[in-house]
């Protein structure tokens, strides 16, 4: 539509008009878009239209666009292609980008493609990817159309060994010789996992395709195996141990190579001249190469399984614990008992008769006659009490009445 807005293309000479991934295109809101590329030609032409899904309003388009448009419906038996090894790990989210970067390591693929969900991953692991080293793209829908030519570019001609993209900017992605595909998040759609592992295996190669998924994810991971109709095998993330041992070997080999070629002759005066100065053997000197070329040694990933729902069976109970409810039981039995009250053996008297013992039974009159006894001398000492009161009152009174009656005496006697 840029060209067109500013007369940069001609449509005079279009002869065929096709509309790729017609669905994706009006989820994206390009429906206007369409609308106006397709009716800026207007002389006799073929328009095609090729879609996964087929909704009201691609039929729409095709009754506006089209004329007498002929319906060709393909299924496949198969979405996936044999040629392609589906492998998948059960990881932590925290541990996807280790993950991802000890695959790198391990297999050492010339191009990969690693499929995130959302543009900030992409741009984030892309970060990651270039801080350990890696030559590394991201893809997705901010870019412009130079940009992303640009960056397809550095791809295909093997200046940038890993893309990392989104699954709608990887739409159309044609690059024959992609070794690996990455899904470092589950796709949202099923059919977007099609489309991602058929970036590898092209022209045919064999491809591999490596699934990322937390405990989560597995029931999505069952849904994609049963309408894909195949089978993925869960592999393990490569121990730290066997990465390092991997990357020694390696670099020994790569070593022992030139070695053999005689390139490195005239290098070996100047290391054992080194060695002589700095007082360091050459085994030591060739072990600090190895580490500066292997780098730190790698910790272990912690994986992600599923959480299966198990029922707890019942142990037997041992000797033990039947000696230990046993004595609870004993204990419970004696504490039940000292709550009883003991029956007393009747007492007797020389002659063995039983005494009658006597009982001195409180009736409830001399209980109310305590009672009221009681309330009428706490009522006499609360009356004494007050007025005791009372009378230091009077006291003070009349003491303060007294002392003025003697000012005023005092001040008639000063004035006669």
């Amino acid at each position: 539509m840029d060209h067109m807005r500013r007369h940069t293309i001609k449509l005079d000479s279009v002869r065929f008009c096709v509309l790729d991934e017609a669905d994706e295109m009006l989820k994206m809101g390009f429906r206007e878009d369409m609308e106006v590329i397709l009716g800026a030609i207007d002389h006799p032409h073929q328009t095609c239209l090729f879609s996964a899904t087929m909704p009201q309003e691609i039929l729409d388009i095709t009754d506006r666009f089209q004329q007498d448009p002929e319906f060709i419906k393909i299924t496949p038996k198969e979405l996936t292609i044999d040629r392609i090894e589906q492998y998948y790990y059960a990881v932590k989210s925290e541990y996807k980008t280790q993950a991802v970067l000890r695959l790198l390591a391990f297999h050492r693929y010339q191009k990969s493609i690693i499929f995130c969900n959302t543009k900030a991953m992409t741009d984030s692991l892309a970060t990651e990817l270039k801080a350990a080293g890696y030559s590394v793209d991201a893809l997705h829908g901010d870019l412009g159309q130079k940009q992303r030519d640009v960056v397809m570019n550095n791809f295909r001609t093997g200046a940038v060994s890993v893309l990392i993209a989104t699954d709608i900017a990887a739409r159309g992605i044609d690059v024959d010789d992609v070794e690996a595909v990455f899904n470092y998040d589950i796709p949202s759609e099923i059919e977007y996992y099609v489309h991602r592992i058929g970036r590898t295996g092209r022209a045919g190669r064999t491809g591999v395709s490596h699934t990322l998924c937390k405990s989560r994810d597995f029931r999505k991971l069952h849904e994609i195996e049963e309408v894909c109709h195949t089978k993925m095998e869960e592999r393990k993330i490569p121990s730290s141990a066997s990465i390092n041992e991997f990357k020694v070997r390696r670099a020994l080999e790569e070593a022992l190579v030139v070695a053999e070629s005689g390139d490195s002759k005239r290098y070996n005066e100047l290391v054992s001249e080194y060695c002589d100065t700095c007082d360091i053997s050459a085994v030591d000197l060739a072990a600090a190469f190895l580490k500066l070329q292997i780098g730190e040694i790698l910790e272990d990933i912690t994986i992600d399984l599923p959480e299966k729902s198990k029922k707890k069976s019942r142990k037997p109970s041992s000797e033990k614990n039947e000696k230990t409810n046993a004595e609870k039981r004993d204990k419970k039995r004696d504490f039940k008992g000292s709550d009883r009250k003991e029956k007393k053996e009747p007492r007797r008297d020389s002659a063995g008769n039983i005494r009658k013992e006597k009982r001195f039974n409180v009736s409830t009159k001399t209980v109310k006659e305590q009672k009221s006894s009681d309330r009428k001398h706490q009522k006499s000492e609360f009356e004494s009490s007050t007025k005791k009161v009372k009378d230091i009152k009077e006291v003070k009174v009349k003491r303060k009445s007294s002392a003025h009656h003697e000012r005023l005496n005092m001040k008639g006697e000063r004035i006669k």
